[in-house]
């Protein structure tokens, strides 16, 4: 039997008004696992549990949702967000360099705050990256290290730096 996993999907987006037809819609394209990335752990609305589908679980500060919340008040949802049944990962997080997105140096902070609870929980991260990836892997390479690998999702930048990312486990 093949297993199709959709790896990183918003299934808990505002906007989404018929989850079930979308999960519905899935199964019939033969995606048996979807892993559900978290933007904000003290907004993340509740998902249903799904069976086919079957749906995990990851949860990040996504850089568009630094400083919605102070960064300890985030980061404390965050915790108890990741002791849920079905975590499979961190994540959606990162740093991205678009007009309008939060203070930099907050993205940064958040980002190394979360790489150290992904290092003590032992999870694989989802990583964002716009307009910043060379800046994100001089922070993957500062550490801590990642033990459980992870995705890079929303890569912008340069060939040469696809020999890296794989060098860091990603």
């Amino acid at each position: 039997m093949s297993m199709f996993i959709d790896a990183m999907a918003h299934l808990n987006d505002p906007r989404i008004k018929d989850l079930e037809s979308i999960l519905q819609r899935a199964k019939n394209a033969g995606i048996t696992h979807i892993i559900n990335a978290g933007v904000d752990p003290c907004v993340d609305a509740a998902l249903p549990t799904s069976t086919t589908p079957i749906i995990y679980k990851a949860y990040g500060i996504h850089p568009m949702a630094v400083g919605n919340n102070t960064l300890d008040t985030q980061l404390e949802a965050l915790h108890l967000r990741l002791k849920e049944d079905n975590v499979v990962a961190i994540g959606e997080i990162g740093l991205d360099r678009r007009q309008g997105m939060p203070d930099w140096n907050l993205q940064v902070e958040a980002f190394q705050a979360q790489l150290a609870m992904a290092q003590t929980m032992k999870l694989p991260v989802i990583l964002h990256a716009v307009k910043a990836s060379g800046q994100l892997l001089q922070e993957l390479n500062k550490g801590p290290d990642l033990p459980a690998s992870g995705l890079w999702h929303g890569y912008t930048g340069s060939v040469e730096l696809v020999n890296q990312i794989e060098k860091a486990g990603l």
